[in-house]
């Protein structure tokens, strides 16, 4: 919406020598409220000056806005062409993510697969357990066969996907997350007649099947079909069966019919052949055609769509496009990939699906690229460096870490200046300070002491250098004067998210005994280091990170970047 600030801006853009009518303002007077009520518009007939309206742009762009257009604006442009651009201006300006519409076959289910990608999958998870987001299929399919065909990978749970609302059978069923049907749409009896018809008179070897919700039948000459078992067996959909009296006689009628053919050269030129004679018959009998699948047509009642349902449910959900990323593959997902912003299809999408996205993928959705263009438009991939030389530290770090979804850990090696003090806690505060601003973004810095109860906390923060100096056999003949030879090992985790901001610190601790060297020697003082009657470094990886000090910490670590979503 364009404030009287900007519209006064804007008066002082125009140029002096450009002559025009009050008029000529309406548009802007009328988005700014400044009428009680809307003047008329003129006819769209009715052009303004291309410098009045590049004027605007030059000034959207003065406010530092999002670009609208890459292109100048033509010589001349309507009336309505403002209302239009004023609009986008001002929904360009508020692009928060709060929603994802995702399709399923060719999108989460690669082509020529039955089961969904897992990399895809993970992130779905992670969308749904989302706090900012809502996350819901957008799919041709029945509600049942969508879920059943994504359980498929054992990724998922069930329960999971019932819980988000949905947009099915190409947008003319919607739910919400309750699973109640808040929209739907149903072809005309006769268009379903006539549609049939023309299936059995033009297309020779194709079935038929008519939704009907999450019933799907056919008439008995098709009950056997490859592509009618097909749908079942290889898309998970519920069994078809055969409709009583006949597909054109069904009452209260489908909410969509679908043309198969079988999976091969024969059958897609055949569905390819009926299209346009179909369309025709549609132009007349009150539906519009539509294709996900090579050797499948699918009539649908006119004027809807996938789109249409997605703005249905994001309009119930009080949200607007610009704040849905759509991910699709098909020309049926073109409308919906045109509504939301922003949008993506994947590499191997059709041209038309690419055309109408804001962005293609480089992974195909065989290779995560659906779960890839989540993380990149919508939840966000947090890449943090760890700063550290230490190779055996990255490799527990990241072992420790793996299965926080959208975070990439990194190493980077730092020259900091060596901090001095007693206070473990501020130094490695300082530290990360530090690391953030050298690294110009998100770090992660430790600091682990080794902490001898009889020397009242020494080495503490210094045992690097006590280490080097001394060795595992100095650092044990240090306690060989003392009963008490307890000790406890401790890191600080210390995060920032970049230069000037807050340093949140995870600490972890664990209580042992220092004990003459075993088992590996590799890992710095491990050897030395005893809980319940190991040490360090005669524990195998697992069992070290479920009782370490690092372990500890970088669980409270992870917690907290679980609770960020």
């Amino acid at each position: 919406m364009l404030s009287i600030i900007t519209f006064l801006h804007l008066l002082a853009l125009i140029p002096l020598s450009h002559t025009f009518s009050p008029s000529i303002l309406n548009p802007i007077l009328t988005k700014t409220n400044l009428y009680s009520t809307p003047p008329p518009r003129k006819s769209s007939a009715s052009f303004y000056d291309a410098d009045t309206l590049n004027n605007l742009l030059d000034f959207h762009s003065a406010l530092g806005l999002p670009e609208t257009s890459e292109e100048p604006l033509p010589p001349s442009t309507s009336q309505d062409g403002l209302f239009e651009l004023v609009d986008k201006m001002a929904s360009k300006t508020v692009n928060t993510v709060k929603a994802i519409a995702c399709d399923v076959d060719g999108t989460l289910i690669p082509r020529g697969s039955r089961v969904a990608n897992s990399d895809s999958l993970r992130v779905v998870k992670r969308a749904i357990s989302s706090k900012r987001i809502t996350f819901f299929l957008a799919t041709g399919k029945t509600r049942k066969g969508a879920i059943d065909s994504l359980l498929r990978s054992g990724e998922i749970e069930e329960e999971e996907l019932l819980n988000c609302p949905g947009v099915y059978l190409q947008g003319l069923v919607v739910v919400d997350a309750k699973g109640e049907v808040i929209y739907e749409r149903r072809l005309e009896n006769k268009s379903v007649a006539k549609a049939v018809a023309k299936v059995r008179s033009d297309g020779g070897g194709l079935a038929v099947v008519g939704y009907d919700g999450e019933n799907i039948l056919c008439d008995a000459e098709d009950v056997d079909h490859p592509g009618v078992t097909g749908l079942n067996e290889k898309y998970g959909e519920p069994r078809v069966k055969v409709c009583e009296g006949g597909l054109s006689n069904y009452a209260p009628s489908f909410h969509k019919l679908l043309v198969i053919a079988e999976e091969d050269e024969v059958g897609i030129a055949a569905v390819d052949s009926l299209r346009q004679p179909l369309e025709a018959v549609g132009r007349s009998g009150k539906f519009e055609i539509t294709q996900a699948l090579q050797n499948m047509l699918e009539v649908m009642p006119k004027y809807t769509g996938k789109g249409e349902g997605v703005k249905v449910l994001l309009r119930h959900l009080g949200l607007r496009g610009n704040e849905c990323l759509a991910v699709g593959d098909a020309e049926n997902d073109e409308d919906m990939l045109a509504f939301c912003s922003p949008s993506a299809s994947l590499a191997d999408s059709s041209a038309g699906a690419k055309a109408k996205a804001e962005h293609v993928m480089e992974e195909s959705s065989g290779e995560g690229g659906a779960g890839r263009a989540m993380e990149l438009y919508a939840l966000g991939l947090k890449a943090i460096k760890f700063v550290t030389g230490n190779k055996k530290k990255v490799e527990e770090v990241k072992a420790l870490m793996g299965d926080v979804e959208g975070v990439e850990i990194d190493n980077v090696k730092l020259d900091l200046p060596e901090l001095q003090g007693s206070d473990a806690i501020e130094i490695a505060r300082q530290k990360c300070m530090l690391a953030a601003k050298e690294v110009g973004g998100a770090v992660i810095t430790e600091d682990t002491s080794l902490c001898f109860n009889a020397l009242g906390g020494l080495p503490g923060p210094y045992i690097r250098w006590f280490l080097e100096s001394c060795g595992h056999e100095g650092l044990n003949k240090m306690l060989d004067g003392f009963e008490d030879r307890s000790a406890y090992a401790q890191t600080i985790v210390a995060f920032c998210e970049g230069e000037g901001q807050e340093v949140l610190m995870f600490n972890g601790r664990t209580e042992g005994t220092i004990v003459p060297a075993r088992g590996s020697k590799d890992f710095g003082w491990d050897a030395i280091f005893e809980v319940d009657g190991k040490t360090y470094g005669e524990m195998n990886k697992e069992e070290k990170n479920e009782v370490s000090h690092r372990g500890k910490a970088f669980l409270k670590f992870k917690e907290y970047l679980k609770d960020l979503d």
